[in-house]
């Protein structure tokens, strides 16, 4: 059993007390395995294989198992930009990080079609949504 993974592109996402897993080995880790996964770099992944990484490591979490996720919503960009909260400026720095994103509702498609699995946690922090998955 491992107790906490957390999941990176490169070694500057590394993050002290968790092992840390590239995107590239996820598939080495044995399915039901890992009690707590932390995922925050899901923006940096293309499109189709952030939607496998997201299956990929929901299948690693164990019977009562969680899986934090932090990703940018586009549905959240709308109104930050109507209020000012995100100008022409901060929103071109945020492009060359993101690789990819979800809106709502590609999100909650996504984990509608997803069995034996609970959201038991989610807000919105500016233009990003962070979700706790628990495995039922």
């Amino acid at each position: 059993m491992i107790n906490q993974i957390n999941i990176i592109t490169d070694a500057t996402h590394a993050v002290e007390g968790y092992d840390n897993v590239s995107v590239t080995d996820v598939q080495h880790i044995t399915n039901g395995y890992v009690q707590h996964i932390t995922c925050n770099i899901l923006d940096q992944v293309d499109f189709s294989g952030r939607n496998q990484l997201f299956v990929e490591l929901l299948r690693k979490l164990c019977p009562k198992g969680e899986i934090v996720v932090k990703f940018f919503n586009l549905s959240l960009l709308p109104n930050k930009i109507l209020s000012g909260d995100i100008t022409g400026q901060k929103f071109s720095d945020m492009l060359p990080s993101l690789q990819s994103c979800w809106s709502e509702t590609d999100f909650t498609q996504l984990v509608s079609q997803l069995k034996g699995y609970a959201i038991t946690k989610l807000f919105h922090d500016m233009t990003y949504t962070v979700v706790t998955i628990q495995k039922t």
